[in-house]
């Protein structure tokens, strides 16, 4: 099926119908570069695996909160992580797959700025956790004494806090003016990629993390599916 995209922005019309309108248009051809079976396997496989992955750390922030044998600190770190991997599958996974998939962008330029904030916010705390969780292990078995009567509630929601705001540094300066979004100039399809302006010093650290962050998740993507 043939879309079309407006001169201004993100605005999708059916081809069938745009002559009807006057908007001045671009036929699109759906640039999937997967056969039919390959994108219906995929589906219900990745589908399948996103199911997982809420349900999953649904079901753990539920039993750490509710289960008092469960509330203790050292959980707090796993329930920090449960959280960011619930969200990773339920509002990056969907999105991200279905732009593979299709191969373009088609969900709009406003949740494309939220979407890629989230997806940097969330795999990031993802990764931040992890490294969180292994800190608290090693410094439990090195200096088990003296951290366990520092790890205090005030001073792990501290340690928690601090993962997501340094998270939240590299994710939010694309939705305060940081970025340049726009489609590709070099595609006939409208993509969803946060561009910087390179104009002042205080991107270029950005500029690094985005670029990285942007490159790992996309190859983590492309090489789920291709491995489908």
């Amino acid at each position: 099926m043939n879309y079309a995209m407006n001169h201004s922005g993100f605005d999708y019309y059916d081809s069938d119908n745009s002559s009807d309108n006057g908007t001045d248009t671009i036929i699109l051809e759906a640039p999937v570069g997967y056969s039919t079976l390959h994108i219906i396997i995929a589906s219900i496989i990745l589908t399948f695996m996103m199911i997982v992955v809420v349900i999953g750390n649904m079901l753990v922030i539920i039993a750490i909160a509710t289960e008092k044998t469960l509330k203790n600190i050292q959980n707090w770190f796993i329930a920090s992580l449960a959280v960011a991997d619930f969200f990773v599958g339920l509002m990056i996974m969907p999105f991200s797959l279905a732009n593979e998939l299709m191969g373009y962008w088609i969900f709009g330029k406003i949740w494309c700025s939220i979407h890629s904030a989230l997806d940097v916010l969330l795999c990031t705390s993802s990764i931040m956790n992890i490294c969180l969780i292994s800190l608290d292990r090693y410094w439990s078995i090195t200096q088990a004494v003296d951290y366990l009567k520092k790890r205090t509630p005030a001073r792990a929601a501290i340690m928690i806090a601090m993962v997501w705001i340094l998270s939240a540094l590299i994710s939010i300066p694309p939705l305060l003016g940081w970025s340049d979004q726009k489609p590709n100039d070099n595609s006939k399809v409208p993509t969803c990629e946060v561009r910087i302006v390179h104009n002042t010093k205080p991107h270029t650290v950005w500029d690094t993390v985005a670029a990285s962050r942007n490159g790992e998740i996309r190859g983590s993507t492309h090489s789920e599916t291709r491995l489908l």
